[in-house]
């Protein structure tokens, strides 16, 4: 989201949290608010609800399965945005060993990642890694969460 002007970068996440727009109709009011098409592109590979999110969304803590859905994306983003695939390698790298890890620990459920974290029950978690522990039956249900707080103690010290 650094890429997104700090002054449209609210009206960008509202924009792409409509459930009941497509991509295209997305891409659409993305580009009438003055973003760049490459960012455009780069949001829809990142957002939960682009064009790939089955595949990319589904880590199974397997390795084997880890490297399938890892090389997905690091095609789609070497096709549309190298520049953002060599800032991203190296946390790409960390979340394929942390999975392994977690496989090693026995842990067989699967694990999404949501590299944008956009939602309202995320507003306080920015500029870091978070995470969300959800109910098996139904994913909505979050039972937890965490990530980076820094934000949240600035709100609560000012």
């Amino acid at each position: 989201m650094s890429r997104v002007p700090h002054d449209i970068r609210d009206s960008v996440i509202e924009t792409i949290m409509q459930a009941k727009s497509t991509w295209a109709q997305k891409r659409a009011m993305l580009l009438k608010k003055g973003l760049l098409r490459s960012t455009v592109d780069e949001l829809e590979i990142l957002s939960d609800t682009g064009m790939v999110h089955f595949v990319f969304r589904t880590f199974v803590a397997h390795s084997m399965d880890v490297d399938e859905d890892l090389v997905t994306l690091v095609a789609r983003l070497e096709k549309t945005s190298p520049p953002l695939l060599t800032l991203m390698s190296p946390s790409l790298d960390e979340v394929k060993q942390a999975i392994r890890y977690v496989a090693l620990t026995g842990v067989t459920r699967p694990i999404f990642l949501h590299p944008l974290m956009i939602s309202s029950h995320n507003a306080y978690f920015k500029d870091g890694v978070c995470f969300e522990v959800v109910r098996r039956s139904k994913r909505s249900d979050i039972l937890a969460a965490g990530g980076r707080l820094a934000d949240l103690a600035m709100v609560a010290s000012s």
